[in-house]
Order: C-alpha cells, then structure tokens, then sequence
C-alpha cells in the first residue's frame, strides 16, 4: 500500500511524508505481484502538492514491483543466509574464534545490506552497482564457510545446507542485476523519475 506518513518510498521517506490532506491520491498496489519484480510497469500522474518540486511521478500506480527492500527476493535470500550464519556462528566450536565470526558475520551483513542500499538508489545502474557488491560479499561469505568446514568449525551437512543458502542469493541477486541492466528498466526508471 502507499505509505501516507513516509511519502512514495515507503520506509525511506526520501521525498518526507506528504500528509493526509489529500493532495496525493492513494494508490493500491497488490501486494502478491509486488515481490520479486521492480520497477516494472506504467506509472500513473498524481496531483502532488507544490513543496515537492521535480517529481511529476512519484508514486507507482498498479506497478507489480517492490515497493520496499524487504520485498526483494534477493534482499530475502540474503537476510536468510545473513541470519543462518549467525546462527552456525554462535555455537562452539566456531564462536570461540572472533575474528572468524567477525569475518564470516561482516560478509554476510555486507551482501543483505548492499541489496537494501541499493534499492534506495534511483537509478538502475547505481542500483546494478550495489548488487555486484553484494554479489561478492555473498561469495566471500561462501569461502568463509569453505573455510569454516575445513577447519572443523561445521559438519558437512551444515556446510551444504549454508552453502545452498549462498548459491540461491547469488541467483537472486543475478537475476535482478539483469533486470536492472536491461533497457526494460532504463524505460521503467525513465518514466518513474521524470
């Protein structure tokens, strides 16, 4: 749903919240078709009070795409893989070593980030550009468990069970990347910030 207190952004609230006083119409969006796509579709005109200079088109109208990062298949898959290695992390044998935790946690904190920093960007190409990052910190996450397997710090079914979670980030993550590089999004970004 349009967020009224944040503005079109949803949690950013990069353009300030735009009230109840009816200037901006709201617009329902169907939740089911909004993860896993964004930006893609039309966009429609809204009346935008005059403090708001430069947005023509800010809010989506029945646009399927995300509307928050938390939408994102690829911010889900690395929020999960983030998480699971928390979890392998903080249990012995592995706890005891710091700077290992320290290593594996900051990687896999980097790749959900990156994914959510992203999506702030308003640009597909800037947005392309946070994704590789988060592309490589998901893969330094995977040497980290390699390591971690080696070392005896997981069983091999550990391992294989982080690792598949690593693996289904980085198609996540590859996917939107070519969503974003494709000239579909460029039209999409065009149209959404004129």
């Amino acid at each position: 749903m349009f967020n009224e207190r944040f503005g079109s952004f949803g949690s950013f609230g990069s353009f300030g919240s735009f009230g109840r006083s009816g200037h901006v119409r709201k617009v329902a969006l169907d939740e089911r078709r909004a993860i896993g796509n964004f930006c893609d579709a039309s966009m429609e005109l809204l009346d935008l009070p005059s403090s708001v200079r430069g947005m023509r088109r800010a809010v989506p109208g029945s646009m399927p795409g995300a509307t928050r990062f938390e939408d994102l298949l690829a911010w889900q898959r690395m929020h999960e893989l983030n998480t699971e290695v928390w979890r392998a992390t903080d249990r012995p044998p592995a706890s005891r070593n710091f700077k290992f935790c320290d290593q594996i946690r900051d990687a896999s904190d980097s790749a959900e980030r990156n994914v959510a920093e992203g999506f702030g960007r308003y640009s597909p190409g800037q947005f392309a550009h946070f994704l590789d990052i988060a592309r490589a910190s998901a893969i330094e996450t995977q040497t980290l468990l390699l390591k971690g397997l080696e070392v005896g710090y997981w069983p091999k079914d550990e391992f294989d069970r982080l690792d598949a979670l690593a693996v289904r980030g980085i198609q996540a993550v590859a996917k939107l990347q070519r969503y974003l590089r494709s000239p579909k999004a460029k039209r999409n970004a065009r149209r959404r910030y004129r």
